[in-house]
């Protein structure tokens, strides 16, 4: 059994950057209300800092998600929601693997399209043990595999 998890790194870097803006956030609030100087920008910076905290929150629950790949299915667990979904391999209508090459190395992602038409991605930088990963589905998907 394969187990990938989220690097650490990662989850990290996008929970300091959610909580800046949302500190951000409350401090563009307390200035909008506290001083009347420069009131339209604050007026718009402050919203603007809350949709750009919602994403920022909504990519960092969304990244976390462990995959277990097993000899005839995939699980995808959510910590968050505290889901387990359960995917056969003939659930599966394909998978495809992209590369990027960037200064730092190369970027590299795979995507599962799979029943009911929902897409699971995960790549080199952001999760563990992806190699591994990608030799259990180039080893029992050949077939489904796209590109």
């Amino acid at each position: 059994m394969i187990q990938s998890k989220p690097l650490y790194n990662t989850s990290f870097a996008l929970f300091l950057f959610f909580v800046m803006v949302t500190g951000s956030f409350f401090y563009m609030l307390h200035a909008l209300l506290a001083n009347p100087q420069f009131f339209v920008a604050k007026l718009v910076l402050t919203p603007l800092l809350l949709v750009i905290a919602l994403f920022a929150l909504g990519k960092l629950l969304k990244q976390m998600v462990t995959i277990r790949a097993k000899n005839k299915s995939l699980e995808i667990y959510s910590p968050i929601t505290r889901q387990l979904q359960q995917i056969p391999f003939e659930a599966i209508l394909g998978w495809e693997e992209s590369s990027v090459k960037t200064g730092k190395g190369e970027f590299k992602e795979i995507k599962i399209l799979y029943q009911p038409k929902k897409v699971l991605k995960f790549s080199n930088k952001e999760t563990s043990q992806y190699k591994a990963l990608a030799t259990h589905l180039l080893k029992h998907l050949a077939k489904k595999k796209v590109g």
